[in-house]
């Protein structure tokens, strides 16, 4: 009885969706049956992508991965069904080789709190910190215990890390925006909790250590250093970033007045101004599929925040995934995205030389011509300073070789390169992550093609 009824229901009558906790949807008198974990696992990812096309292929990858069975498509289609029943016929509809949920503005709490951390962004660029904190702190009030609670797995495995890494970040934001509007005190106990349980964050650290230097001395700021790192070092081998040792010597000077206030104004201490880069070229109209390739990247990049080499011939649509892939994951890298086109196979064979590469990035990060370094190292040690300790994506697209490359690798972040040779050394030297892209089969073509014309028509 419950489903006929179910079945008569409109998009009409709002509905609201929860993913920020267990995995939800609340009509108006209740909470909603949704089924078995990979029926809630398709339901997940169409909301992670609410109001867009999700391809069939992208949808079996995350709900089952390498475990597909044979039925996946049938099982896939039963699954839409169900949650058709459920929702409302209209709710989720089928498109080309795909399905597309509609939610209304405000009834996705994921989609509520991107908006609402943007808009706290906006209102720290235009210097009222007092609200940035409380948008962010509404923002955060949203998570509701461990994200996708309820799904398989497999989605779990692939997904809660991209999310929970979200959450950090908006918390990385309200502290700033809580120590920009002078609120040192208030928040120190709640830093000294978070950073105990996100001991490797260097910006929590950082933040904690401004924190104390404000408010109770500089003793316990340069306490809070030493407990940290010796925490770091160990367990990851690796040394503190350049935005903590900035924080130490601020601390060990005593310029933490004078830091906060150009903290506050956005002017970062080792640059005038910090540039968002954001050079991307436009998505390439009618790209449609690698829905493997897409997850491959996020698993690459989103997990391990490592180097993806994307390999293959001339015209497999190796910078089209690429950029598809960067746009789409565009709020990851709050701090921006880097393109470069490196030219390793131009019909004069003129390649850039990694030193005429790293001056054009410098330049898009703000460093004004006449302050490029002349030699190559240190163009090298002044990008990777700049890049430190943010989120910026790097695409070098159409590298010749893995030596053109090795300069412009940034100490840590997120980095997609292309090219039409696989790059081995690249992979042994860097732990690269090898993606070998092939050309489209007959199905996939054709589908490309039908987006195509249909866009044109």
């Amino acid at each position: 009885m419950f489903r006929e009824l179910s079945i008569l229901r409109s998009s009409r009558e709002e509905l609201r969706y929860r993913v920020l906790g267990e995995v939800e949807v609340h009509a108006a008198h209740g909470p909603l049956e949704l089924g078995s974990p990979k029926q809630r696992s398709v339901l997940a990812v169409l909301l992670l992508d609410a109001n867009k096309v999700v391809s069939d292929e992208r949808l079996i990858n995350m709900v089952w991965g390498d475990r597909l069975p044979r039925s996946a498509r049938g099982r896939l289609q039963v699954y839409v069904s169900e949650l058709r029943s459920v929702l409302g016929r209209d709710v989720i509809g089928r498109h080309g080789q795909g399905y597309r949920i509609s939610v209304t503005p405000g009834m996705l709490d994921f989609q509520v709190f991107v908006d609402t951390v943007g808009r706290a962004r906006d209102e720290l660029r235009a210097g009222d910190a007092p609200a940035a904190v409380r948008l962010l702190r509404d923002g955060l009030r949203l998570w509701a215990g461990i994200p996708l609670s309820g799904v398989s797995g497999t989605l779990a495995a692939r997904l809660r890390p991209v999310l929970v890494d979200r959450r950090l970040d908006a918390l990385e934001e309200l502290y700033e925006a809580e120590l920009a509007a002078g609120h040192h005190a208030l928040v120190v106990d709640e830093l000294r909790d978070v950073v105990a349980a996100q001991p490797h964050r260097e910006r929590l650290a950082a933040q904690l250590m401004r924190a104390l230097n404000r408010g109770e001395g500089r003793s316990e700021a340069l306490v809070g250093y030493g407990n940290a790192r010796a925490g770091l070092v160990p367990e990851l081998g690796t040394e503190a970033g350049l935005c903590w040792r900035e924080t130490q010597l601020r601390v060990l000077t005593d310029q933490g007045a004078e830091a906060e206030a150009v903290e506050a104004s956005g002017v970062s201490p080792t640059q005038q101004v910090q540039v968002v880069p954001a050079d991307l070229p436009r998505i390439m109209s009618g790209f449609t599929g690698r829905a493997d390739e897409l997850a491959a990247l996020d698993l690459s990049l989103l997990s391990d925040s490592g180097i993806v080499v994307i390999s293959g011939d001339g015209g497999t649509g190796k910078t089209a995934l690429a950029v598809q892939w960067g746009h789409r994951m565009r709020e990851r890298f709050r701090d921006g995205q880097l393109y470069l086109d490196l030219r390793g196979f131009g019909p004069d064979n003129q390649s850039m030389s990694s030193a005429e590469a790293l001056g054009r990035l410098l330049r898009r990060l703000g460093v004004p011509p006449t302050e490029v370094p002349d030699s190559i190292d240190a163009r090298a040690a002044l990008y990777r300073s700049l890049l430190a300790g943010r989120r910026v994506l790097v695409l070098l697209d159409n590298a010749r070789d893995a030596a053109q490359v090795h300069p412009l690798l940034p100490a840590s972040g997120s980095v997609v390169v292309t090219s039409r040779h696989r790059l081995a050394e690249l992979v042994a030297r860097w732990d690269a992550r090898p993606l070998l892209l092939k050309g489209r089969d007959g199905v996939e073509a054709r589908t490309a093609l039908g987006v195509v014309l249909d866009q044109s028509a």
